[in-house]
């Protein structure tokens, strides 16, 4: 796997570690200050068990949830899965595994529209590329052919969309914002899907998920984060199938 992600050995199959970066954003300090917050059984740099920031940049969570929900579990998730669905559909050797590509590319393209609405009504910047972890992920599946690529994708897509949707649940659970929580609906709804579809492939390796979820992430925060956009680059849009068959989904904002 290229530079930027997690992976070990590629035998048998793809290994990777995928986890969710904080919003670092610097906002005025407050002088509340608690224990730190668990994340994956490491004390988190960032958030503390109370709600609030810890460390020298202290503020409220509540608008840097907002921010992790649609720049990085719905945003950045869906630039680096929405090409994994395309080539699902295009290099897939299984009817299954096309199937799966067709509702990624479905329901990430409907999120991406509700997450850019919503972001622009609560002014949060979106990124435009995935981050570098996520980079890697498309790299070393683009690299994949025939039946490995099959394996290896659905793996590596199901470990995440599994992982995402506690991040969406905590989210869903804790903002005061409608907008938020609608948005939170739908991203659930939408990883529940392709959690099924994947599922119903028979290609996951469910010993590798489980390891996969349940150990410390090492990278260190900016190779789990998306780069920022540039100032003059146009914000990139994740289009529906025009053929496609499925439902769309119901859109927020």
């Amino acid at each position: 796997m290229t530079s930027g992600t997690s992976a070990s050995a590629r035998s048998p199959g793809i290994r990777f570690r995928a986890t969710f970066s904080r919003d670092t954003e610097r906002r005025p300090p407050l002088r509340t200050r608690c224990e730190p917050e668990r994340f994956h059984g490491t004390p988190h740099p960032y958030f503390c068990t109370c709600g609030f920031r810890t460390g020298q940049e202290t503020w409220c969570s509540f608008h840097a949830r907002r921010r992790e929900l649609c720049s990085w579990v719905v945003r950045s998730a869906g630039l680096w899965e929405y090409p994994v669905g395309q080539m699902a559909l295009t290099k897939g050797t299984t009817k299954a595994v096309r199937i799966a590509g067709e509702h990624l590319i479905e329901g990430r393209a409907a999120l991406d529209a509700s997450s850019r609405r919503v972001a622009a009504r609560l002014d949060i910047t979106l990124p435009n590329r995935p981050s570098p972890q996520q980079q890697g992920f498309v790299a070393t599946l683009k690299a994949d052919s025939g039946k490995r690529l099959d394996t290896d994708m659905v793996t590596l897509l199901r470990a995440t969309d599994g992982q995402a949707l506690s991040t969406i649940a905590s989210v869903r659970t804790t903002t005061r914002n409608s907008l938020v929580r609608a948005l939170a609906d739908q991203a659930n709804d939408t990883d529940l899907d392709h959690l099924t579809v994947l599922e119903k492939t028979g290609l996951v390796d469910f010993g590798q998920v489980l390891s996969q979820e349940t150990t410390a992430a090492t990278l260190p925060a900016q190779d789990m984060t998306p780069p920022p956009p540039a100032a003059t680059q146009p914000q990139v849009v994740l289009t529906p199938q025009a053929n496609s068959t499925l439902s769309p989904s119901p859109s927020v904002g």
